[in-house]
């Protein structure tokens, strides 16, 4: 029997060596795995930076030129340009009070006769002072 015991204490533990392979594998690929998801965060952060500065920039490009149209479309720009230089645009062409139109108010009704008018006034308002 001492010949057996000496075979058995000689022998290499394959199981037990296996199973401390497998747990530095999963250890090392979690760490593995926590560098690389850190390195896309710094990245998709430097890249979200990067745009904000762009919008930055954008919103203060946008503002300057809205106070270019502004300045562009203000009653005393357009009265110069209309009283003034006439080559520029072709000159501007005043628009007659007819032809506008205006956004949310009822439009007024055209009559031909101005007596065809007072008439449909006159009807209305005897009709409201006598029932």
């Amino acid at each position: 029997m001492p010949g057996n015991r000496r075979r058995n204490a000689n022998a290499v533990p394959l199981l037990s060596m296996a199973a401390w392979i497998v747990v530095c594998l999963f250890f090392g690929g979690m760490g593995l795995g926590y560098v690389a998801m850190k390195s896309q965060l710094h990245a998709s952060g430097s890249e979200i930076k990067q745009l904000e500065k762009e919008i930055g920039e954008l919103r203060t490009q946008n503002e300057v030129v809205k106070a270019h149209i502004g300045d562009l479309s203000s009653t005393d720009t357009l009265r110069k340009r209309f009283n003034g230089d006439k080559t520029h645009l072709n000159g501007l062409v005043e628009i007659p009070q007819d032809k506008l139109v205006f956004v949310g108010r009822p439009q007024p009704k055209v009559v031909e006769n101005e007596v065809e008018s007072e008439r449909e006034l006159r009807k209305i308002a005897n009709r409201e002072t006598h029932p």
